[in-house]
């Protein structure tokens, strides 16, 4: 699977991850995409500090097309189904660590 740490099998499991009361991340990567292999152990340690967060690194090859995914990475937040938030990449390489704390931060319960 490479890069991903999660699976999304179908509309159904896109509907179960949704319903969670937690706020949910999800990073959807390919393999192919260079800026995806930096992102993705960002994205992952910072997720780490933030258990309260439902957060998936999905490979867009294995997992069925979201509407809001035109390239890779793409970052979706969800909050109690709805999407909030969508970031194509994690901004700019020398504020990324930043970014991507600030943006759990700001879920975090």
């Amino acid at each position: 699977m490479g890069l991903a740490t999660a699976t999304i099998a179908n509309a159904e499991d896109y509907r179960q991850v949704l319903s969670s009361s937690r706020p949910v991340f999800l990073l959807f990567v390919s393999a192919r995409c260079p800026a995806c292999s930096q992102a993705v152990p960002l994205f992952e340690r910072v997720a780490a500090n933030y258990p309260e967060v439902v957060s998936m690194v999905l490979d867009c090859e294995n997992t069925p097309r979201h509407p809001e995914v035109k390239g890779t990475p793409t970052w979706l937040i969800y909050l109690n189904g709805e999407l909030k938030e969508a970031f194509k990449g994690l901004g700019a390489p020398e504020g990324q660590d930043q970014f991507v704390e600030d943006t759990f931060a700001r879920y975090a319960r």
